[in-house]
């Protein structure tokens, strides 16, 4: 087959790719390359480039799929890639031929990006022809988040993409359980379709299961941020999920039941309700101690209708506000703190509004040293229920290095340097 860029009719791509694809030695091809990222990045400043019909498009993508170039100094900033890219954030019935027509002869390593290109369309003959796609070829070794947050906008494709999507993609697990429970929701997948990966979903679990039962531990969390244990705990979790879809096996109970990861427990609360059974006191009570899930299981008991289960002494306003300090200090530092202790609550007047807002003072320890910080800033301060502020936060601190009003105005002073910058 001929090479597409001659029969691509616009004259301004025509003439830049046929000086790119020519390109003599890679100091050439990657100033030109850096030249295309421009002409995609800034389309306003390249309008001769930027005006394209239906048609254009479809070309370009074809060329994106078949047409090969020169090599960048990075394969991530390869012509190809740059182009395909380019067009997930376009719409045109045209582009929905092109990527079908020409997918069988796209490498694997960029067969990702035409899929994320139909995901993007949310037409039901994108949807159609990428469930025609994966069925035939699968889903590609190499995804990234795109595509599913794509398919996350246009939850009606789930449907043409199963069970391939829960078959080829475990490395996004997670978004494949939430894009199946949103299809589940809208009535486009049936407990029948999950029925259908019954022995995939089962097996996985078993074997994630014989991964993290010999890790488990009863008393902190520390050991639930181990690197080792981290990957598949973070995998069992979507699929406990999605056991939760199939029949009671009873099997598991026991082995579900001997959790103590806070994380883990929680998903399995999930699994039990949609069995019909109910956690016990001490599954209830070993997550809501600890602060990083207590917003978590505040959301599987709402979800249930069981809020009635949730341990009385952390429905608490300060429980809330160190479970939202918790998960700042986990999202920050990929641990938990190991002490976290409330040192005052301050009502304060918010400086957009002029309403007294409140924010909490904590001290809390990482690796045997103490650090001060702030959580809030919250409407109230008798709220039971879960928090999330926009100002919470941590310096790091010393939290013998200044005073209580000291340290809340040096998390202010940090927050507001930041967004007068923005």
């Amino acid at each position: 087959m001929s090479d597409p860029i001659e029969q691509l009719e616009h004259a301004a791509w025509k003439s830049f790719l046929v000086r790119l694809r020519d390109a003599q030695g890679q100091d050439e091809a990657s100033e030109l390359i850096d030249q295309l990222t421009d002409i995609l990045r800034r389309p306003r400043e390249h309008p001769e480039y930027a005006k394209i019909t239906g048609a254009d498009g479809a070309r370009l993508i074809e060329i994106g799929i078949r047409s090969k170039f020169p090599p960048y100094r990075t394969p991530y900033r390869s012509p190809n890639v740059s182009l395909l890219f380019w067009f997930v954030t376009m719409k045109h019935p045209a582009f929905v031929d092109a990527v079908e027509q020409h997918y069988e002869a796209c490498d694997d390593n960029l067969r990702f990006y035409p899929l994320t290109i139909l995901a993007a369309q949310g037409t039901e003959e994108a949807a159609e022809a990428m469930g025609r796609l994966v069925r035939a070829h699968g889903f590609p070794k190499h995804t990234a988040q795109r595509l599913f947050w794509e398919l996350s906008r246009h939850v009606h494709y789930v449907p043409n993409l199963m069970p391939r999507m829960l078959t080829d993609t475990e490395r996004h697990i997670a978004d494949v359980t939430n894009l199946i429970n949103q299809a589940l929701e809208a009535d486009l997948l049936s407990p029948a379709d999950i029925e259908t990966c019954a022995d995939l979903i089962r097996t996985r679990v078993r074997e994630l299961l014989g991964h993290v039962l010999p890790l488990q531990q009863a008393d902190g969390i520390k050991w639930c941020f181990d690197e080792d244990y981290t990957e598949d705990a973070m995998k069992l979790g979507p699929w406990l999920d999605l056991l939760g879809h199939l029949s009671c096996e009873e099997a598991l109970l026991e082995e579900l039941g001997a959790l103590q990861d806070p994380y883990l427990v929680v998903c399995t609360m999930g699994t039990l309700f949609k069995w019909d059974r109910v956690p016990n006191a001490t599954q209830l009570d070993r997550v809501a101690r600890e602060p990083t899930q207590r917003s978590n299981l505040f959301r599987v008991l709402k979800g249930a209708d069981r809020l009635d289960l949730f341990p009385e002494q952390y429905m608490t306003f300060e429980a809330f506000a160190a479970n939202d300090m918790a998960r700042w200090i986990v999202d920050d530092t990929a641990e938990p703190p190991e002490t976290l202790e409330l040192k005052g609550v301050f009502a304060v007047a918010s400086e957009e509004s002029g309403e007294v807002v409140y924010s909490c003072l904590w001290r809390f320890e990482m690796d045997g040293d103490a650090y001060a910080g702030v959580s809030g800033a919250y409407d109230r301060d008798d709220l039971a229920a879960p928090l999330f502020g926009s100002d919470t936060f941590s310096n790091f601190a010393a939290w013998d290095s200044a005073t209580p009003e000291e340290h809340l105005g040096g998390v202010a002073q940090t927050l507001g340097r930041w967004r007068r910058c923005r």
